[in-house]
């Protein structure tokens, strides 16, 4: 999960670890980029506006790494415009939910992204 703001981050941790799964998050790109380079992850949770490098940009980073360009993507962020969700499947996004999200949206999309593995 790479979420800036606590307060969402720590709704979605929640949610995530309600319905069965394991949670790491970061704060920003940077440091989201490096902990998904030690140590893949099975899904990232992306936010768009993030301090330093912004969501589409990581997405596309993670996308050429050979490390984690199979790690599905979903991004959760407050970008609604057509552009911003063109923008984010072009970089490599699996899923593009707009906040607030609905739980069970995001959580059926944790667990068919995670099954296709």
């Amino acid at each position: 999960m790479v979420e800036d703001d606590e307060t969402l981050n720590i709704q979605i941790c929640r949610l995530v670890r309600k319905a069965g799964f394991r949670f790491r998050g970061a704060l920003d790109g940077e440091s989201a980029l490096e902990q998904a380079r030690e140590k893949p992850p099975s899904l990232i949770i992306l936010d768009v506006m993030l301090p330093g490098t912004d969501g589409f940009e990581l997405c596309r980073q993670l996308k050429i790494s050979p490390i984690t360009r199979r790690v599905p993507v979903i991004f959760v962020t407050g970008l609604d415009d057509e552009d911003d969700r063109r923008r984010g499947i072009e970089a490599g996004a699996s899923a593009y939910l707009v906040k607030p999200f609905r739980s069970h949206e995001l959580t059926a999309c944790i667990r068919s992204l995670l099954v296709k593995e």
